[in-house]
């Protein structure tokens, strides 16, 4: 650090330091770094558009290019994975819901004065189609279904309370598991919950414009609760929507065995802090607040009896 006598000689110390430009205006120095950016701009897209920078990709006509990604060598399987014979998703679905029943949980839409039983052959099929991204018309092609009757089972089995349902019944089983407890630390629960962005093909009403993530396009965000691997809760989203928003959501309502005890999430500290209060206060009495929310120090706090750990990023 120099000291205000010192810097009294600021030319003296500015040429001893090899730093002219200190000693030139500011305008001038911001003028030359404006030029020189437009320069590099209009290198690097030309570059990219002649198809000079190996390092990106062009679509069609030019329009748009993305980034190439360095592809893994394929790694050998253990002789333990290669002695195990390879199953369709039909048969991992017939096996869980033997062990599991989630099936019954997709009850019909009209409850009692449904007219239709549940079909667990055309149910798979419609999670299968969805849960892949191939779609129902894709499906009925390459199953004995009709796009008619796959989108009828979809529409009147398949909807968020009947897969909350459905997660819950699997995510409990899970639990069960000696291996579950293996991911523990300290003996504890740890959780943790992120965002993953998906554009959509149909206007919804969660489908948001997100230039980062989906261009000119719209999209929704499937916003996940985790505990040891498992995904617990979730919630569909805006992609202009902030996710800590939706921290104390998915900690509140998660329905499962699983109740994690700590919680590890990197944002900001100010962000959650500032929201969780005004979100519960919105909700419940000042009493029931001062129950449910406890503050333990700058990065922890208590929502519910889980303590949450919040990674600071600048």
């Amino acid at each position: 650090m120099i000291d205000d006598k010192s810097w009294q000689n600021k030319e003296l110390l500015i040429e001893k330091a090899g730093l002219p430009a200190l000693s030139a205006p500011i305008e001038t120095h911001l003028k030359q770094l404006e030029t020189q950016l437009e320069e590099s701009l209009l290198s690097v897209n030309q570059r990219i558009s002649e198809n000079e920078n190996e390092s990106f990709n062009q679509t069609d006509k030019r329009t748009r290019w993305s980034l190439k990604y360095p592809t893994q060598p394929e790694s050998h399987f253990d002789s333990f994975f290669e002695a195990i014979p390879q199953i369709d998703l039909y048969q991992v679905l017939c096996f869980v819901h033997a062990q599991t029943d989630f099936i019954s949980s997709f009850t019909h839409l009209r409850g009692k004065y449904a007219k239709h039983k549940t079909d667990r052959t055309i149910i798979s099929a419609c999670l299968i189609a969805w849960g892949t991204n191939t779609g129902i018309g894709k499906m009925s092609k390459i199953s004995d279904q009709t796009a008619d009757v796959l989108q009828t089972v979809s529409d009147n089995f398949i909807r968020p309370e009947t897969l909350r349902e459905a997660n819950r019944k699997i995510v409990d089983e899970i639990a069960k598991f000696e291996l579950f407890q293996q991911f523990n630390i300290n003996e504890k629960v740890h959780s943790s919950s992120d965002g993953q962005k998906f554009e959509t093909r149909f206007q919804t009403i969660n489908a948001r414009y997100s230039p980062k993530y989906f261009g000119l396009k719209k999209g929704i965000v499937a916003y996940t609760l985790v505990a040891n691997h498992i995904p617990v809760n979730a919630r569909i989203i805006g992609a202009n929507e902030h996710e800590s928003h939706y921290v104390f959501d998915v900690l509140f309502n998660n329905s499962t065995k699983i109740q994690p005890e700590i919680r590890v999430d990197p944002i900001r500290t100010a962000q959650i802090k500032s929201i969780l209060p005004c979100f519960i206060c919105s909700a419940t009495s000042s009493r029931l607040v001062s129950k449910i929310f406890t503050k333990l120090s700058p990065n922890h706090f208590m929502v519910s009896n889980i303590q949450i750990i919040t990674l600071t990023t600048k």
